[in-house]
């Protein structure tokens, strides 16, 4: 997935990036066969994947992106 410009919400460039990296982490979890807290269903029209609660897996998946940014963040401060 590229860079969508079209995303910018008005914030900073920090949460764009925090933005695109939940949505492949969101991804990334549609595709995997594994486990989670969620439940997976696909859509019997389009064959697409989704989240019974989508809010939820949004959720967590901003979490996860808004932790991996600080502990980017930190190792950089440590160099």
């Amino acid at each position: 997935m590229l860079f969508d410009p079209t995303l910018n919400s008005g914030g900073s460039a920090s949460q764009d990036v925090e933005m695109l990296n939940a949505r492949r982490i969101k991804e990334k979890i549609l595709q995997k066969n594994e486990m989670t807290a969620f439940l997976i269903r696909i859509d019997r029209e389009t064959g697409r994947r989704g989240a019974e609660k989508d809010w939820a897996l949004d959720a967590s998946c901003q979490i996860e992106a808004q932790r991996n940014w600080s502990i980017n963040n930190l190792r950089s401060d440590l160099r």
